[in-house]
């Protein structure tokens, strides 16, 4: 890790989706890496937009991402973190993070192969 790294206040570890963290039985035990370091390719700003519009336009921003590619969606949707999370789950993907950012929440979602 470098010096800038280190004096970052990026968070780390995992953030266990779960019964206790979450009613829904859909997200039981469902592992999400929280990270602050990833550097999206793409950004999708998704605030105002209601179900299942951030989830549409996830799916299109993250076709057009190559593999390995982190694409960062910004939304305020109450049922954005249950849809991307497991959009995420069933395409391949790997959701890096989900930050709750007071207004709106950020997450990190790296295409699969």
């Amino acid at each position: 890790m470098s010096p800038a790294d280190e004096s970052s206040e990026a968070r780390e570890g995992i953030l266990l989706l779960g019964s206790d963290a979450h009613p829904r039985a859909a997200l039981n035990d469902l592992e999400v890496t929280v990270s602050g370091t990833e550097t999206p390719a793409d950004t999708l700003d998704a605030i105002g937009l209601l179900c299942p519009e951030p989830l549409f336009q996830a799916r299109t921003a993250i076709d057009a991402l190559g593999p390995g590619d982190v694409l960062e969606v910004l939304a305020d949707d109450p049922a954005a973190e249950e849809d991307l999370t497991r959009f995420a789950r069933r395409a391949g993907h790997e959701m890096v993070a989900v930050e709750d950012e007071g207004d709106y929440k950020r997450f990190l979602i790296r295409r699969g192969a």
